[in-house]
């Protein structure tokens, strides 16, 4: 080997299989770009899809155990808690140990009272009490709002409230549930201190919330996000859409981009549209061929290998019409997810404008111009 061939080897990093599971699709797409033989070009793609394999086969079994054992209720909250365990192995809070543990703590009380404020019969409590409850969430978790667990977490609440009708809300779910976060704190929190105790070791969460600015960009932008999440919330009571959670995740999707990621809301706004509409299209042509349930598997799959927004939002909807095709047909899930998207997109758009205008006025009014 020359002396050229032996730097070049020592500078390229050294992945074996098992580290190139655990890599991102966006890193292991690169490495298969700049993969300098056959042999590594194919370990990189087989990683891509086994590691997409590994995370449906996964998802599966954990969300069956949950449902066993906590009855199949608890369904959606094995979804949340599947999310949160892919999330957490990689991005922490961004706060001291100690306090991103209390933080986890916020999380897991708001996610277990949050199906409950729906039986408040006075709208502006109930909205009111699901900001203080969002916005608990986001100042515990999303420091650093490029990390995205703005998103996982709006997502995770959205997803708890709508999914759980006041019919099945008692004393005996309320206990299991109880048990099922308790038990999964407990599980995170380890996970939390050996992933990263390293991490952080002079942030505060409480320095953070109350002595830093609070006209900063960052808290503006979570109390915004936060109200207009509670405000679609409580709207459900009141419009007569079928799945109005679908508008919801839209909507949380736009907002939750806005001036703080890597993708501007609007590029966001037009992949979410386009997204939707060829993933509706590709439901109805494969759903002639295979049932319902394995499109939602197949959807999962594809998932697992996207990295970019407009190809997941595609894939998103394959699970999202294998269940509501079920219930409405084909043809009625289709234009449900077609007008509720464009409904929560259009809506996220116009909130920020109205909002923009705000943030101006009030940042003038405190003299901050940035």
């Amino acid at each position: 080997m020359t002396v050229k061939n032996k730097s070049k080897k020592k500078g390229r990093q050294q992945v074996d299989f098992y580290q190139s599971l655990q890599l991102d699709p966006f890193i292991l797409k690169q490495k298969i770009r700049e993969a300098a033989s056959k042999k590594e070009k194919c370990m990189y793609i087989c990683s891509l899809f086994l590691r997409s394999l590994f995370i449906v086969l996964f998802a599966i079994c954990f969300i069956i155990i949950i449902t066993t054992l906590f009855e199949s209720k608890h369904k959606p909250y094995a979804v949340v808690l599947f999310c949160m365990l892919m999330s957490i192995r990689f991005v922490d809070f961004g706060y001291k140990i100690s306090h991103s543990i209390i933080g986890l703590a916020i999380v897991m009380f708001s996610l277990l009272v949050a199906p409950y404020v729906q039986l408040i019969k006075w709208s502006v409590m109930g909205m009111l009490i699901h900001f203080i409850l969002l916005s608990s969430i986001l100042m515990a978790t999303a420091s650093d709002p490029k990390m995205g667990n703005a998103s996982l977490y709006g997502f995770s609440y959205l997803f708890i409230v709508y999914s759980l009708p006041k019919d099945s809300l008692n004393k005996n779910f309320f206990t299991q549930t109880s048990s099922l976060l308790f038990l999964f704190f407990c599980w995170f929190s380890v996970l939390l201190y050996r992933k990263h105790r390293e991490k952080n070791k002079d942030k505060s969460l409480f320095k953070e919330i109350f002595l830093k600015g609070m006209y900063s960009q960052e808290k503006i932008w979570m109390l915004i996000y936060a109200f207009g999440i509670s405000l679609l919330i409580v709207a459900r009571e009141y419009v007569p859409f079928q799945r109005l959670m679908w508008a919801g995740f839209a909507f949380s999707s736009i907002v939750s981009s806005y001036g703080l990621m890597s993708i501007g809301f609007k590029e966001r706004a037009v992949d979410r549209i386009i997204g939707s509409l060829i993933g509706c299209v590709l439901f109805i042509g494969i759903s002639q061929f295979i049932p319902f349930n394995w499109i939602g598997i197949l959807g999962g799959l594809a998932l697992g290998v996207c990295s970019t927004y407009r190809y997941k939002t595609v894939f998103n909807c394959f699970g999202a019409l294998a269940i509501t095709a079920s219930l409405f047909g084909v043809p009625g899930a289709v234009t449900i997810r077609i007008f509720e998207n464009i409904l929560g997109v259009c809506l996220g758009i116009m909130y920020i404008g109205v909002t923009e205008i705000l943030i101006r006025k009030i940042r003038e009014k405190h003299g901050l111009n940035h």
